[in-house]
């Protein structure tokens, strides 16, 4: 038996044309999915499945600021102003665990000490912050502790 040859058949744009989806006619009928809910978005499963899905949008990595007059044991995420005109204080720093952060400017006069149970930047000693200085630690492992970056 002879093979046959197909000769490849062009596609006129009349006939494209003819098959284009409308503007605004697919709807969610025609998407085979159930309605979402106000502010949620058209998500697929990987699997050719779509569904509809919601925005999470995570907590913030970060507290509001907070003045600190005295002693305070931070949290983390928090941000902190130390504003004493003469009597220094301690923050100490909460137990970190990986990827924890606290901010600490110093805006007094008086000396601030930074403590902690854990190593600030690989060491086992307290820090100071003088006044006009600031920094943010963020917890690594337990060789360094707290890196200030």
């Amino acid at each position: 038996m002879a093979a046959t040859k197909l000769r490849a058949r062009a596609i006129t744009d009349d006939a494209v044309a003819a098959n284009a989806i409308a503007d605004n006619a697919v709807d969610i009928a025609r998407l085979n999915v159930s309605d979402g809910s106000a502010g949620q978005f058209l998500k697929t499963n990987g699997s050719n499945g779509l569904s509809f899905g919601s925005v999470t949008i995570p907590a913030s990595a970060y507290n509001v600021w907070a003045v600190k007059t005295s002693a305070y044991t931070a949290a983390s995420g928090d941000q902190l102003i130390c504003n004493h005109a003469s009597t220094a204080f301690t923050i100490t720093l909460p137990t970190g665990s990986e990827g924890n952060t606290v901010i600490i400017c110093n805006a007094g006069a008086a000396l601030v000490t930074v403590a902690s149970s854990q190593n600030i930047n690989s060491s086992s000693d307290n820090g100071t912050v003088p006044q006009g200085n600031s920094f943010q630690l963020v917890y690594i492992n337990s060789t360094i502790g707290w890196f200030e970056v």
